[in-house]
């Protein structure tokens, strides 16, 4: 064991430097010392990171395999299923019996077997993965009814996104060349989907259960939503005693992210009859940040009434909403809640200007952890970026910060979700660390600007390890940035 912890932080350490051959060298000669999962998932980063079919091959066997904890062998298979290895990723899924395994809390069955279904190639095992998910988590057809409410009428953005938007991606050297054609591909498809008409809608699902994870579930026990779990056990026993509601409306952010809540739900609620006596009830999750209530307060005269959902609770009348980039074609459908939004921002500029050029840190954060965040501060800092942690103050005031700015660089986190409500325009650097299978999930903020209208640019640095741990090489990015605050200003 001692053997393979020694492998694993050498293989970190070449993961650091992103040399792929090394990692790919090492793990060979020394496959027989029993690595940990650090290691494994070492060797699948460089083989996916080469492109190398037989690399890939090897890394799918020594994930088979590895005894990985299960959580570390999803990643294996995700990562795998990310870069287009559908086969290879289920095969690493189920190399190992505990994938299977109901806790009856969490179990990474179900989004690992989507993501693996859409990288298959070969269509009745496409359709038996799927299949295989819809019957493990006992899913049910919607079946939802019309309401009587609805979004104001808007028409849809033209193909492209709003006036002025644009989109560019730079990386030093060529080692990041497929990682950027792959986002100029993902621009170029969202372009596409916002050419398609979506009018947005209010439906209602009829006597359904709903829980403190966003599942939803009908008296039979059939799912008509989740995200990763079969219904939950404890929510089962909840059935009997759950408390009644006549009507409430799902607005769900079950992951307390502020970009999910902020730039998808909090948008969808813009049908919301505010004179209505009684109100809708607005469904969360127990624990809500405090951003939730801050932001119904800038978006609503009259906010919406918000009840806790525990293990299980009973709704006669749940009013369903679509949330997400894509049904944001009609932005104009959502106008009345974000301008209110805008409107208090701005008094509240007016009052205290901030700086026009921001850099969002994200110094301290756990998640993605940017290695030289310090220095990239400091090095922005010299070029006029003032440096600002939205967290530290209230939501209103980072609303008004973004909608003075004329400028915005960041590490890709939640804070950019606020480019929904900055004014059309803003130059928006986006530090992007890159990571397999993450893409797409990573491609939010610059879909955002497509449908506000900002001129967007990406700087992209590899992640390595579970941690996705990243540095950005500061000469080159600030290269880079110069190009792109001279095109803007173009």
């Amino acid at each position: 064991m001692e053997a393979g912890q020694g492998l694993a932080a050498r293989l970190a350490v070449l993961e650091a430097a992103a040399d792929w051959p090394g990692i790919v060298a090492i793990f060979e000669a020394e496959a027989g010392a029993a690595p940990d999962a650090g290691a494994v998932l070492a060797f699948v980063n460089a083989a996916l990171a080469l492109g190398d079919p037989q690399r890939i091959a090897a890394a799918t066997l020594a994930a088979i395999r590895a005894e990985l904890p299960r959580q570390r062998r999803v990643l294996a298979a995700r990562r795998l299923a990310g870069a287009g290895h559908g086969a290879e990723a289920l095969a690493t899924l189920f190399a190992d019996p505990d994938i299977l395994r109901d806790d009856g809390v969490l179990t990474p069955m179900g989004p690992t077997l989507t993501v693996v279904a859409r990288a298959l190639d070969h269509p009745a095992l496409k359709l038996a993965t799927e299949t295989a998910w819809r019957r493990f988590a006992n899913l049910a057809e919607p079946e939802p009814r019309p309401s009587p409410f609805g979004f104001a009428a808007a028409p849809h953005l033209a193909a492209g996104g709003a006036p002025g938007a644009s989109f560019a991606v730079f990386h030093a050297g060529g080692r990041m060349a497929a990682e950027a054609a792959e986002f100029a591909r993902l621009d170029a498809q969202f372009r596409a989907t916002l050419a398609q008409d979506r009018a947005p809608w209010v439906r209602v699902w009829e006597d359904v259960f709903v829980n403190d994870m966003g599942q939803i579930w009908r008296p039979d026990r059939r799912l008509l939503r989740t995200h990763r779990w079969p219904l939950l056990r404890r929510s089962r026993a909840a059935m009997a005693t759950a408390p009644r509601l006549a009507e409430a409306v799902f607005a769900f952010n079950e992951a307390f992210n502020f970009f999910h809540w902020y730039a998808e739900w909090l948008p969808a609620l813009a049908w919301l009859p505010e004179q209505r006596d009684p109100p809708i009830a607005l469904l969360e999750p127990p624990r809500a940040p405090g951003f939730v209530q801050e932001s119904l307060d800038l978006a609503f005269a009259r906010p919406p009434p918000r009840v806790t959902v525990g293990d299980a609770v009973f709704v006669e009348r749940l009013y369903m909403v679509p949330a997400g980039a894509p049904w944001l074609t009609r932005l104009g459908a959502y106008r009345p809640l974000l301008d209110r939004i805008a409107a208090a921002a701005d008094a509240d500029a007016a009052r205290a200007p901030g700086p026009r050029r921001i850099y969002l840190s994200r110094r301290g954060s756990a998640a993605r952890p940017m290695a030289n965040e310090a220095e990239v501060e400091a090095a922005l800092a010299a070029r006029g970026y003032a440096t600002v942690r939205l967290e530290e103050m209230p939501l209103l005031r980072q609303v008004a910060l973004l909608r003075g700015a004329e400028a915005v660089v960041a590490p890709h986190g939640a804070g950019l979700a606020h480019l929904l409500t900055a004014r059309p325009g803003l130059a928006v650097f986006e530090l992007m660390p890159v990571t397999p299978a993450w893409h797409a999930p990573r491609f939010c903020m610059a879909r955002l600007s497509r449908i506000v209208g900002h001129r967007h640019a990406l700087w992209l640095e590899p992640a390595f390890g579970a941690e996705e741990r990243w540095r950005v090489e500061i000469p080159p990015m600030l290269e880079a940035l110069a190009r792109f605050e001279a095109g803007a200003r173009g």
